[in-house]
């Protein structure tokens, strides 16, 4: 079972870094990317399931 991670930061930079870093392991998915949390909260409410959010 992978884990699914959706990247939040307002730096495009970092977003995609953090994406590519964590595409690398085999057991983490990236479902997404979001500029702020507002919407994060957004995407992962139109996603199955109930995640949890790590500041």
């Amino acid at each position: 079972m992978s884990i699914k991670v959706l990247v939040v930061d307002d730096s495009a930079l970092i977003r995609e870094v953090l994406t590519r870093m964590l595409s690398c392991d085999g057991d983490i998915t990236v479902v997404g990317t979001a500029t702020d949390p507002i919407d994060a909260r957004k995407d992962q409410g139109a996603q199955s399931g109930c995640g949890d959010a790590r500041y």
